[in-house]
C-alpha cells in the first residue's frame, strides 16, 4: 500500500521500499548501471549516495555544488550510453536545496520511477534482496504523513513560518545561519569546540571535521511543524546567549 501510494503522490509509475535511505543509494546505481555509462554526482552529495556510486562500474564525475554550467560542460563532453545526474533533493549538511526543475531528481528510503526500473531493482538490488523491509510501525507513520500531508497545507504553512523566524532571529543576534530558506538550518561557528559549546541546552547536532571541511564547524539545526513560536524563540535566545558567552558573537553594551 505504501509503494502504491508513493507512487501516486510523486506521479510515478512504481515504487521499492528499502529499509533506509542508505540501502536505496547502495541498491541503485549498480543495479542500473555499467561501465559503457556515466554518472554525475554533485559535489556535497550525502555519503549514502557517495557510497551507492562507488558500487557501481559506472564512470564517475563530481561537479561543483549546485553548478549547472559545470554539469552541461561535463554532459556535453561525455559520449557515455547513459548520463545519469545524482543530487540530494536538500543538502542535508548545509541546508541549500537543488536546482531540481532544471535536474531532476528522488529522496528517501525508497525508490520511485518507471516500471522496468523498479522491477529491475526487486530482481537485482541486492539491499532489497538481502535485507529487512521497513518495520510495520514505520510503514504506518509514513501511510499517516501521507495522509497529513495531501489533506493540508497547514502543517507546512506552519513548518515555514517556524523556519523564518528561527533564520530571522539567529541573524538578528549577530549569528550566520546558512543554507537556503528551508527548515534544516546550519549555523556555522568555524571551529569544533565552539560548535559542542553552542549546542547546551538545546537539542541539536554538532558536525566538524572530516565530517565538513575544516574550519566549517556548524550546529545543525532542523525545525519541525510540531514547534511552538515560544520553542523558536527560547531556542534563538539559547543560542545568542551561548555564543556571546564563548565569544562567537559581541556582548552588547
Amino acid at each position: 500500500e505504501l509503494e502504491q501510494r508513493l507512487s501516486q503522490f510523486h506521479g510515478r509509475e512504481d515504487t521499492i521500499l528499502y529499509a533506509s535511505c542508505f540501502d536505496a543509494n547502495a541498491g541503485l546505481f549498480e543495479s542500473m548501471l555499467t561501465p559503457e555509462d556515466a554518472v554525475f554526482s554533485d559535489a556535497l552529495n550525502h555519503a549514502s549516495i557517495i557510497d551507492g556510486i562507488r558500487l557501481c562500474k559506472a564512470q564517475k564525475f563530481r561537479y561543483p555544488h549546485r553548478d549547472l554550467n559545470e554539469l552541461e560542460h561535463l554532459l556535453a563532453h561525455s559520449e557515455a550510453r547513459i548520463k545519469l545526474i545524482v543530487t540530494d533533493g536538500v543538502f542535508s549538511m548545509d541546508g541549500t536545496v537543488a536546482p531540481i526543475n532544471a535536474v531532476g531528481g528522488a529522496s528517501g528510503g525508497y525508490t520511485t520511477g518507471p516500471k522496468e526500473l523498479v522491477t529491475l531493482l526487486r530482481n537485482v538490488s541486492r539491499p532489497y534482496l538481502f535485507s529487512n523491509s521497513p518495520p510495520p510501525a514505520v510503514v504506518a507513520a509514513s501511510l499517516k504523513s501521507l495522509d497529513l500531508v495531501e489533506s493540508s497545507s497547514q502543517l507546512r504553512q506552519h513548518l515555514r513560518e517556524n523556519t523564518r523566524q528561527f533564520r530571522d532571529g539567529m541573524k538578528a543576534a549577530g549569528l550566520t545561519v546558512a543554507g537556503d530558506d528551508h527548515p534544516i538550518c546550519p549555523v556555522m561557528v568555524g571551529e569544533a569546540p565552539m560548535a559542542v559549546e553552542l549546542r547546551r541546552g538545546i537539542y541539536v547536532v554538532a558536525f566538524s571535521y572530516p565530517v565538513v571541511p575544516k574550519g566549517a564547524a556548524r550546529v545543525r539545526v532542523q525545525l519541525s511543524a510540531a514547534h511552538t513560536p515560544d520553542d523558536v524563540t527560547r531556542a534563538v535566545n539559547a543560542f545568542a546567549d551561548v555564543a556571546r558567552e564563548i565569544g562567537l558573537v559581541k556582548k552588547s553594551t
